[in-house]
């Protein structure tokens, strides 16, 4: 869920794809993750497609260089809520990098390995991890040139309402433990 840019014009489309190119747009996601991290951190690893499954992407030494950050907004007995800001645009680069130190995104069926229900968890939080629908990523903001007026716009989404309920029934689950 959350914000992306659309180009309706082919001169604002080739601006926009050197802006990215350039690194000049800042896009921040928030994102639910496996496990609890003890810090915030960057990952740079090299991603290409995956050797035997092309329908994947995996950290490849034959992949192009990418660039994830990654900061804890809050902490959970066995869950974490990160921010996070992209330096590079790889496909499915968050959800790869996020698996590569194996804190994959909640509800991610490509990259989630099934290990995003934790043992020891209450019911509803099992609940509410197995029934989430989607992967827990959303982008929440972005800041770019705008190809026509020159000058710098933001835009923000705020959480969606399912993470929203996620993110509640995390916090019941740490109260009750």
């Amino acid at each position: 869920t959350g914000i992306m840019i659309i180009a309706r014009t082919i001169n604002s489309h080739t601006f926009l794809v050197r802006e990215l190119q350039n690194r000049n747009i800042k896009r921040n996601y928030r994102a639910i993750i496996s496990g609890r991290l003890v810090a915030g951190g960057t990952i740079e690893n090299k991603i290409g497609r995956h050797p035997t499954r092309r329908t994947k992407m995996a950290v490849t030494s034959k992949g192009k260089s990418a660039t994830t950050h990654y900061r804890i907004v809050k902490k959970y007995q066995h869950y974490t809520h990160v921010d996070v800001q992209l330096d590079t645009g790889r496909t499915h680069q968050i959800r790869v990098h996020m698996n590569s130190i194996n804190h994959p995104v909640i509800g991610d069926p490509l990259y989630g390995k099934n290990t995003t229900v934790k043992k020891g968890i209450n019911t509803a939080l099992r609940e509410c991890v197995e029934n989430f629908k989607r992967q827990a990523l959303h982008a929440n903001n972005l800041e770019f040139i705008h190809p026509q007026k020159g000058k710098m716009v933001s835009y923000k989404a705020e959480l969606p309402d399912d993470m929203n309920k996620l993110i509640k029934t995390l916090e019941m689950n740490d109260k009750k433990n």
